[in-house]
């Protein structure tokens, strides 16, 4: 099943150039729409994984970041 994202999350996921930074509140789904916008920008060919940093606040975070962008 597919996950439905706000028109908001979408703008953050489909961005293709530039530095990029999100901030939000807790439990908005903000790992979530970086894992996909990293995993997009993979799959189209925009860049390796190697280009890309993404960071976050916890190592808790940031474990599932790697996570959701590897099983995709």
């Amino acid at each position: 099943m597919a996950k439905v994202y706000t028109p908001n999350q979408l703008e953050v996921i489909n961005v293709s150039h530039g530095y990029n930074m999100v901030l939000a509140g807790p439990g908005c789904g903000k790992t979530d729409i970086l894992a996909e916008r990293i995993a997009r920008a993979y799959d189209q060919g925009e860049y390796s994984l190697d280009e890309m940093l993404c960071l976050t606040f916890t190592n808790r975070a940031a474990r599932g970041m790697y996570s959701r962008v590897k099983n995709r």
